[in-house]
């Protein structure tokens, strides 16, 4: 096993710097000639053991998934007074509590989304991945199978970015984040659409996305 990083990931990773765009620019302007494309892939809402999409949920409180998005982060404190939609919240918070629905979790990938993950990965080429946590510092590499990639991740909390010796694909989860961030090429991107919900980045959407077009 290769214990380096690939160096095609050195202009990406500074040390030091989560491996994560910036909150105030599009997700496409980081670093576009190294990644074609990127998918939000929206951690589930829950019921018992039960996934719920984002769509059941947008339907049932009459919110759009971008303003479910929004509610989210109100609740959780996540969004500075000037951007919070409280009533987004209080509607989500309503429903939650009649339905007995469990929100989606934030700042970690989904415990059941690690063979997704491996997946992801291996539909690229990869055989081995490398992990970087929220504030930078590397992890010894991994396999890609789900297993040692598990344990990997539980040491970070489950958040941080993760790449192979593959040019352009990574996965990323930021603070407070009730999504992961894919970037891949756009044919792999379209395979992980059928098995996640979720949207392709347009090119103005930013890490705080909103209630706008198909979101």
């Amino acid at each position: 096993m290769t214990s380096q990083p690939p160096t095609w990931i050195d202009s990406v990773l500074e040390t030091g710097v989560p491996a994560y765009p910036t909150y105030d620019a599009p997700i496409s302007d980081w670093h576009p000639a190294i990644f074609e494309s990127a998918f939000i892939a929206l951690h589930p809402f829950w019921r018992s053991e039960t996934p719920i999409s984002w769509g059941e949920v947008a339907s049932a409180t009459g919110l759009s998934v971008g303003r479910l998005n929004r509610g989210l982060l109100t609740r959780s404190g996540a969004l500075r007074t000037e951007f919070r939609d409280s009533d987004a919240g209080a509607r989500l918070s309503g429903y939650c509590d009649r339905s007995g629905l469990d929100a989606p979790i934030d700042g970690a990938l989904p415990l059941t989304w690690t063979p997704l993950l491996v997946a992801f990965f291996r539909s690229a080429g990869a055989d081995q991945l490398w992990i970087r946590d929220e504030f930078g510092q590397a992890l010894s590499p991994c396999a890609a199978l789900t297993e040692p990639l598990d344990l990997s991740l539980d040491r970070i909390h489950r958040r941080g970015a993760i790449f192979s010796a593959v040019p352009g694909v990574l996965a990323a989860v930021d603070w407070d984040s009730f999504f992961t961030l894919f970037l891949a090429p756009r044919s792999q991107l379209a395979t992980l659409s059928k098995a996640v919900e979720g949207f392709v980045c347009a090119t103005d959407t930013e890490h705080f996305w909103k209630a706008s077009g198909s979101q």
